[in-house]
């Protein structure tokens, strides 16, 4: 694939995001190249990309699973015999870490394409990540205190988007879910916040008269609004693991980890055993 002098600055720009990030979404690409002076920030350049990127992943020139989108496929796991399952089983085992903490933590974003970005982190210290896209969170929030109802501490790290609703959801909606439902919830906002916006590109949209927080927002911060996706994957997974690390600790969670891999091996242990009388 040949390309001129501008889309060949486009091209290894992006390339270089990927290899410094790894894994990251479109919109986070399209940020970086908007604070690059690259494209311009309008919808009309964000659709060009889009389209752009995955010309690139179909040449090969980067990975297709560089790009984090969420593609979900449900099925029945199936092995080719119960030594495989049971190995499966052995390999995933992980106790529950919540239990050697006061207080039960999630992370919650609105932003569903972020998931595979968030992930690594949140898996690192036992914490559930729960996407969660949309105003109404009634369902997750029953689900949630259901998951921590034995505990008496309860926090919810909330990720969303710097505009009018982002801000009306995790300020309003989600305290008022959970208040309707009896739940004592902290609710903990750890991004965008405004201390963060200042160094962020703008997004390509502005906030929207019609929505019924605009005004409120419009007094505050004018009509700009900031997405989530202008951080980088490294700036979100640093926010994240700071904020789990206020009701984590590195040395507990390690203790735990040794402990879940040497009971590993005892089960394994026991299936060479089984295995030996057969």
């Amino acid at each position: 694939m040949r390309f001129n002098k501008q889309t060949e600055e486009k091209r290894q720009a992006i390339i270089a995001f990927i290899k410094e990030q790894g894994v990251v979404s479109i919109r986070q690409i399209f940020y970086r190249l908007v604070s690059q002076n690259i494209i311009k920030n309008t919808l009309s350049q964000y659709q060009m990309l889009d389209n752009f990127v995955n010309k690139l992943r179909y040449e090969g020139i980067i990975p297709f699973n560089s790009i984090s989108d969420i593609t979900n496929c449900y099925g029945t796991n199936q092995y080719d015999s119960i030594q495989a399952c049971v190995e499966d089983a052995v390999e995933d085992y992980r106790s529950n870490w919540n239990k050697k903490f006061n207080t039960y933590i999630e992370v919650w974003c609105e932003k569903e394409a972020l998931t595979n970005i968030l992930y690594p982190i949140t898996n690192k210290y036992g914490v559930t990540l729960n996407p969660c896209k949309g105003i109404s969170k009634v369902t997750q929030v029953h689900k949630f205190l259901e998951r921590s109802e034995k505990y008496k501490e309860r926090v919810v790290l909330y990720l969303g988007d710097f505009d009018p609703t982002g801000i009306h959801i995790s300020n309003e909606v989600l305290p008022e879910q959970f208040r309707k439902q009896d739940g004592n919830v902290e609710i903990k906002r750890i991004a965008l916040n405004e201390g963060q916006i200042g160094a962020l590109p703008k997004s390509y949209q502005t906030a929207k008269p019609k929505d019924p927080n605009y005004e409120r927002y419009l007094e505050k911060y004018g009509n700009t609004v900031w997405e989530l996706d202008a951080l980088t994957p490294t700036q979100l997974q640093g926010i994240v693991e700071d904020a789990i690390m206020e009701y984590r600790s590195i040395s507990k969670i390690q203790q735990l980890k040794e402990q879940d891999e040497e009971d590993q091996n005892k089960m394994l242990e026991l299936l060479e055993d089984y295995e030996g009388e057969e």
